[in-house]
């Protein structure tokens, strides 16, 4: 499986790249919306997307912006809608208070089926990473792969290009 990852902590990234080989997930990251959108628009790869809650959203930005998630989720729906493209995803933060922060955004993830995980608590990428694999395995491009893995194994071997897939 191949996620992608937006975080501006690139200790936290690498440590969940390391992690995700483990669980078998191939987890690609960037530090900005702006570079991980773009990403996610040029390689149709990515089965689901890990998102900070506090994070950069441009290349040039120094400082992580605390409404990022609302914009984040914004660029998600544009890209859903663009591509139509349904990517499952979810909320890493490690904000203490990151129960109450999301406000208008915490209906946001609800509505969209998002689930909240804190850095901070033990287990986190374990739980995380399952409930990801769970919704990608549950998504019907995924049955529809696996039905017909034959089919798909051109791309596999790199017959075809990842942006024919679809």
């Amino acid at each position: 499986m191949e996620f992608l990852l937006i975080d501006d902590d690139l200790v936290y990234c690498q440590a969940l790249a390391r992690f995700g080989k483990i669980e078998r997930v191939n987890i690609t990251f960037f530090h900005n919306h702006e570079e991980g959108f773009a990403e996610l628009y040029k390689n149709s790869k990515y089965q689901a997307l890990i998102l900070d809650a506090k994070c950069l959203i441009r290349s040039e930005d120094v400082i992580p912006h605390e409404k990022a998630l609302g914009v984040a989720i914004n660029m998600l729906t544009e890209f859903e809608q663009k591509t139509e493209r349904f990517l499952p995803f979810v909320v890493c933060t490690g904000f203490d208070s990151f129960k109450t922060f999301f406000g208008e955004e915490g209906g946001l993830l609800e509505k969209k089926k998002a689930k909240l995980f804190h850095k901070g608590e033990m287990n986190h990428q374990t739980e995380m990473i399952a409930y990801l694999k769970q919704r990608v395995e549950n998504s019907q491009n995924f049955q529809l792969e696996k039905q017909h893995s034959d089919v798909f194994e051109i791309f596999e071997k790199e017959y075809l290009g990842q942006d024919v897939r679809e």
